[in-house]
């Protein structure tokens, strides 16, 4: 019995108010969810990981919104009902210019997250929102001094009835700090002030993770021996500080490291901004506790590598695979999604942004992983250049699929086209019908967007139709693919 895994199957359609071409061809998985369109009303240049939840993918944005001061939006997975929960207000004292990413929180159904700017003191703030949007409030105004951090630059650490996180300034050095704060807002409390080198980090980014022992990891961009950043552990109540590593150890080593730490076990992997043999970034793994400290990956740049990674980089999928983006390279030096190894081997760039007004450009943070695959934002391109969501599903391998073909492609109704499919299958399945633009002489643009929705079906033969109203008319000609996932 053949197995066949990911995107089982797709036929093409070619109008120019006549049907010219249908063919069946292997095709990447990647697909945009959702391209901004007016910075008022959804918001412009996404940042950080989106939230997926159930149905739903949330996400910040840095700009736009009701007061052009960023916004926090809902969309549903298949692209379909876009709508903002909250836009950050005018005077920002409630916060301006969002940074990092949301998290949820199942215990009390509600996100959290920071804004670099805004706040009573102008120096950000740590707030909470609804799920659904109704109430929003700010836990934490940053004030700097001493006492307290200013300017967060990442995403919130949440763990059980409390929040960690790290500022870029602040603290007694005015180098930044590690936080603690609960999330009803009360009992905040610096637990480090960054000292600088050589013993100490100094400009801390994005966010921190925390292992089954309740010990911090993070990274700072400057600090350590050679005042190219550190890798460092901290307990929760801020003792026990140790630097892991201090980057810029040899002269490919790597340099100045960004986004937060994925951590697997007791290994830790992480990228820099810079270093490596091309000076374009490198991945690295090191052990919780200092040793082994390896470089995986240097990047090199052209049309077979990233370059430049950038925050929340990377995301560790079944103890085996590294996903991540960065902000340069690929085919159009605009960013890429790459997948490899954990110890580096079978590197591959599983997407190339392309610049052509229609995919994403600038990928400044990684992707998110959920069971079904990976979901990302990308800062800038898209129909407006406003940015755009994308994901990446994963092969759906616990599903033995015999068959699955686009049988027949018809004009009805005038200025409807029928796409009719069938797919085998040993397991229940979901079917959707996506689509993308091209020219009559078969070229197409490799951004499927999902057209339909989603057919739910069970194990056996099963072959479903559905019509694309109005989409038989004079413009450009139109391909049709069909994805089955689990």
């Amino acid at each position: 019995m053949r197995k066949r895994q990911g995107w089982l199957s797709w036929a093409v359609l070619t109008l120019a108010l006549a049907i010219s071409a249908i063919s069946a061809q292997a095709q990447t998985n990647y697909m945009i969810v959702h391209s901004f369109l007016d910075p008022t009303a959804e918001g412009s240049e996404p940042s950080g990981q989106p939230e997926v939840i159930g149905p739903s993918i949330y996400g910040m944005t840095m700009l736009g919104g009701g007061f052009d001061n960023g916004a926090i939006f809902q969309v549903s997975t298949n692209g379909s009902g876009f709508h903002l929960l909250y836009s950050f207000e005018q005077g920002g004292t409630n916060g301006a210019n969002p940074c990092g990413s949301l998290v949820f929180s199942s215990s009390d159904s509600s996100f959290y997250g920071m804004t670099f700017f805004g706040g009573t003191n102008g120096g950000g703030v740590i707030f909470q929102l609804a799920e659904d949007g109704s109430t929003y409030q700010v836990l934490h105004d940053f004030a700097g001094g001493p006492d307290d951090g200013r300017f967060p630059n990442g995403t919130p650490l949440v763990s059980g009835f409390n929040i960690y996180g790290m500022t870029g300034a602040g603290g007694t050095n005015g180098l930044g700090v590690v936080f603690t704060v609960d999330i009803t807002g009360s009992g905040f409390q610096v637990v480090h002030s960054f000292s600088g080198a050589p013993n100490d980090g100094d400009f801390p980014n994005e966010g921190l993770v925390i292992d089954s022992s309740f010990i911090l990891y993070g990274t700072t961009f400057y600090g350590g021996t050679n005042d190219m950043g550190t890798a460092f552990s901290i307990n929760t109540d801020g003792s026990g500080f140790t630097i892991l590593h201090g980057f810029g150890q040899d002269t490919n080593d790597a340099v100045n490291p960004v986004g937060a730490l994925a951590l697997d076990g007791s290994t830790l992997f992480g990228v820099s901004a810079y270093g490596g043999a091309s000076d374009m970034g490198a991945i690295f793994s090191v052990n919780t506790d200092g040793s082994g400290y390896t470089l995986i990956h240097q990047f090199a740049g052209g049309t077979n590598d990233g370059a430049f990674p950038q925050y929340g980089s990377l995301v560790v999928v079944n103890h085996s695979f590294l996903y991540g983006a960065t902000l340069f390279g690929g085919t159009d030096d605009v960013g890429v999604v790459f997948r490899m190894n954990l110890d580096g081997s079978e590197y591959t760039n599983i997407h190339d942004f392309v610049d052509n007004g229609i995919d994403g450009i600038g990928p400044f943070y990684g992707p998110m992983v959920t069971p079904s695959g990976l979901y990302g934002m990308t800062i800038n391109g898209g129909t407006t250049n406003a940015g755009i969501i994308y994901t990446y599903p994963f092969p759906a391998e616990s599903n033995d699929v015999t068959d699955a073909r686009i049988t027949d492609i018809s004009i009805v109704n005038t200025n409807d086209v029928r796409i009719t499919w069938t797919v085998t299958a040993t397991l229940p399945h979901t079917d959707a019908v996506q689509f993308t633009h091209g020219d009559a002489q078969g070229g197409y643009t490799n951004n499927f967007l999902t057209r339909s929705p989603d057919f739910f079906e069970p194990a056996g033969v099963i072959t479903d139709s559905w019509s694309d109203v109005g989409a038989a008319t004079n413009g450009p000609s139109r391909y049709y693919r069909v994805i089955i996932t689990p």
